[in-house]
């Protein structure tokens, strides 16, 4: 017993050891970046690293833009409101030119296809794709940040990004005066 309470001792002092160890590490080799505008950038992003924008992740993308070398527009996942953010960062006027570049889509799974093994909600960064093993898998529309994640993870390729159904909150409502229809 006393040997087994030793070896787990030891092992416990190792691991310690070993933390303290990689957090000096870090704090001495730490990267830090020079451009502290990429920085404020970066931490306005959604960091789900997707891919979207062309660049391997947001950090690289929010150094571009702050170099100039990116437009201001290119997060998907971050919609509209990332958008004005950088745009507010930068300095620059947001225009309609600073728009999302396509519609808005979401993720649709065919029922018919799908087989259920689950691979595209185990990819999804938004856990906007439910379901059970063996059964057709779903998209919660709301949850949906058009990440296209999903479609390169089903086997059956039976996901496609659509244009979603308007709802009362993204109908474009049009309400005439009474008086002039009369």
């Amino acid at each position: 017993m006393l040997e087994q309470f030793t070896v787990i001792l030891i092992l416990t002092a190792g691991v310690f050891c070993l933390g303290f160890l990689l957090s000096v590490a870090s704090k001495k080799f730490r990267v830090e970046s020079k451009d502290p505008t990429a920085d404020l950038i970066n931490s306005n992003l959604p960091q789900v690293q997707c891919g979207q924008c062309g660049y391997v992740g947001c950090s690289e993308y929010a150094a571009a833009v702050a170099a100039g070398k990116a437009p201001i527009n290119l997060c998907t996942p971050g919609g509209d409101a990332v958008i004005r953010k950088i745009a507010e960062i930068m300095h620059i006027p947001v225009t309609s030119t600073y728009g999302m570049k396509e519609e808005e889509r979401i993720a649709c799974i065919s029922a018919e296809n799908c087989i259920g093994c689950g691979k595209c909600a185990r990819t999804c960064p938004y856990d906007a794709i439910e379901g059970q093993l063996k059964h057709p898998y779903h998209v919660i529309p709301s949850y949906c940040m058009s990440c296209s994640k999903c479609i390169d993870a089903c086997p059956k390729k039976c996901i496609a990004m659509v244009t979603p159904d308007p709802t009362t909150d993204t109908w474009d409502w049009v309400i005439e005066n009474s008086e002039e229809s009369r």
